[in-house]
């Protein structure tokens, strides 16, 4: 029998479940669509990993057209937290949810459209579970996508670092979960004066490494301090929407170009068929 007694605040809400693998405890929320003229499962379902001291309040919003599975981490130092990462070097909790998400669209609570959204210490993750399942996008704010990020706790008494990888060296980078011709489209936002080095060590390497892979990328950042929530779960949904998702680039609004043969570079599907003389 496994003790529930850290999970007993989210517990309490009546629609939490909880999913278990290799003996680690996954509460996590389902809410479908709230759309009335259309069935939930015609809509996506958006997984949304929440960050560090984050874990203890089940969110409340609906979205018309959006299922939502919030999965719970209670584990790491003070139960806050443990950057999805409990039991490394295996990955249970992300297991769990690639399990709970297959249930979902198996079940045919979905339409099989999967999108991502985290921030900070779920950063990995994100980049773990598009790859796992194939996310049509993901949204990540701040992101931590590097162990290097960790290894200057590793080198003092960092309860929070201990607490999840122990005496382990950690070998972690979300570009290892990243593959050519990924059709995953990631959006990234950070902030340029944050910690030490976080931006080059995080979004800056991911990005570099999308670019390289063609993987499409939307990359925002910030000129702001600190290390916090930049934009609401609403502006998140309408980049997922806003782009197509073959990776098609929108118009820009100039005016287009145009070869000593007058053909239009934009009537043309491929540019590499365009001869301009």
């Amino acid at each position: 029998m496994h003790n529930l007694d850290k999970f007993s605040g989210v517990l309490e809400h009546p629609d939490v479940a909880i999913k278990m693998k290799q003996g680690f405890t996954l509460p996590y929320y389902f809410q479908t669509a709230s759309a009335t003229e259309e069935s939930a499962s015609s809509f996506p379902l958006i997984l949304t990993l929440h960050a560090m001291r984050s874990n203890t309040v089940v969110p409340k919003a609906r979205y018309k057209e959006w299922n939502v599975l919030h999965p719970i981490d209670c584990y790491g130092y003070k139960n806050e937290g443990s950057f999805w990462a409990a039991g490394y070097p295996e990955l249970p909790l992300l297991d769990a949810i690639v399990e709970l998400v297959e249930s979902h669209k198996n079940k045919g609570l979905f339409n099989g459209e999967v999108y991502i959204s985290g921030s900070s210490s779920s950063g990995i993750a994100c980049v773990y579970l598009a790859n796992k399942l194939n996310a049509q996008a993901v949204y990540m704010n701040v992101p931590v996508l590097s162990s290097n990020t960790l290894k200057p706790l590793a080198d003092s008494p960092i309860a929070r670092y201990f607490s999840v990888f122990g005496e382990a060296g950690v070998d972690e980078h979300g570009v290892d979960y990243l593959f050519k011709g990924m059709k995953t489209r990631f959006h990234i936002v950070d902030q340029r004066f944050g910690f030490k080095d976080f931006v080059r060590l995080n979004s800056f390497d991911f990005v570099s490494r999308c670019l390289e892979l063609g993987i499409n990328v939307h990359y925002e950042l910030l000129p702001t301090s600190g290390h916090s929530v930049n934009y609401p779960m609403s502006h998140v949904l309408d980049l997922f929407s806003k782009y197509p998702s073959n990776g098609r680039v929108l118009s820009t609004g100039f005016p287009a170009l145009v070869g000593d043969d007058g053909i239009r570079v934009d009537e043309v599907e491929d540019l590499a068929e365009v001869e301009l003389a």
